[in-house]
């Protein structure tokens, strides 16, 4: 069962700190690698990374391949209540969630039968050395156990790293699992990281669909491309070193999935499409055209089918960035979290007390 965790937070001076209430941040987490650089080498790319080459592109047929099934993952987090410390340390009490969505194409949309939670307490680590065991639970809530963690060392908010690396973690091991299994397409919400399944073939993904793009590496005269895009289409793929450590390349290009409004933002309804692949892969002459078309055929064919799964006048929050179907599968996820009042009632009744 673990240890108590009331009398855990007692004996280390730990509290729930009041000017927190729980935070839920669907909207993205990010995790910025600032080593990250255009490729110089122009075979690295679709096309040469210039207005003229991709104009030209953009004006030639595509060859998109049939998507039979389709595995939409995506992971939620929640702290539910943040702790604070007499000698000023910080820890937090959190859940993530990651599951996925089946979607087939004679139709039907399935849930996971069941979803991977992780409960956790994450403290300093001066205070976890002091602690025989590594799991505890609350009182009255014994059926959950919760795994006892600690903080990041790093980060202008350590709680919010902590968690936000651990969600990162579940993510890319249930990537692993799903792309292993291969029932489907694995297309995740969200930046593909280091740790995630290199991309496997047109069968298996996996593909990130990332919905706000915080980060550009191209040139700002062909950037402007995208805001002529018509919906269902693509920028040519372009690579980046993902850090120069590393043998791991990202390859990413842009898509409109719905169209320009007249007199509205021009990057409304445009993601990114970004896959992880080996640097070796890429080095080889032969292997790089190989994969090369292969990528070229899975972002022409995830073009035209997400494109698809948006709905006109839908009133969904970060719509159209955020397709119906993600927008459920968030949600259902989030039905999952036990009580943030009840877990921050039982924490402040029962340390005081």
């Amino acid at each position: 069962m673990g240890l108590n965790l009331i009398e855990v937070l007692r004996t280390l001076d730990m509290y729930p700190d009041h000017w927190h209430s729980w935070e839920e941040p669907f909207f993205h987490h990010t995790r910025v690698e600032r080593e990250s650089r255009l490729i110089e080498r122009e075979e690295f790319h679709e096309v040469p990374i210039e207005p003229s080459s991709w104009k030209k592109w953009l004006s030639q047929s595509r060859s998109p391949a049939d998507l039979r099934k389709v595995i939409f993952v995506d992971g939620v987090r929640r702290i539910h209540r943040r702790l604070y410390g007499g000698d000023g340390t910080e820890g937090c009490v959190a859940e993530i969630i990651v599951g996925h969505l089946l979607w087939d194409k004679n139709g039907s949309i399935v849930p996971c039968r069941s979803p991977r939670v992780v409960r956790i307490v994450a403290l300093p680590e001066h205070k976890i050395r002091r602690l025989r065991e590594r799991s505890a639970y609350i009182p009255l809530l014994e059926a959950f156990n919760f795994e006892l963690v600690s903080l990041s060392p790093q980060g202008e908010d350590r709680v919010s790293r902590t968690v936000n690396n651990r969600l990162l973690l579940e993510e890319s091991n249930y990537l692993r699992f799903l792309v292993g299994h291969g029932e489907g397409f694995v297309i995740k919400d969200g930046t593909i990281h280091p740790g995630a399944p290199l991309f496997s073939g047109i069968r298996f993904g996996p593909v990130g669909l990332v919905k706000r793009v915080l980060r550009e590496h191209l040139p700002l005269d062909t950037l402007a491309i995208l805001k002529e895009l018509g919906r269902g289409e693509r920028t040519p793929f372009y690579a980046v070193y993902l850090r120069e450590r590393e043998d791991i390349l990202r390859i990413m290009c842009y898509l409109r999935i719905s169209e320009p409004e007249p007199y509205g933002n021009p990057m409304k309804g445009i993601v990114r499409l970004e896959m992880i692949v080996g640097r070796m892969d890429f080095e080889d002459d032969c292997g790089r055209k190989r994969l090369k078309k292969e990528i070229s055929v899975v972002f022409d064919s995830l073009a035209i089918f997400l494109s698809s799964l948006t709905i006109k006048g839908c009133d969904l929050p970060r719509s159209p960035e955020n397709l119906p179907v993600i927008a459920s599968l968030e949600e259902w996820l989030s039905s999952f979290f036990l009580p943030s009042d009840y877990i921050s009632a039982l924490l402040e009744g029962g340390i005081s007390s």
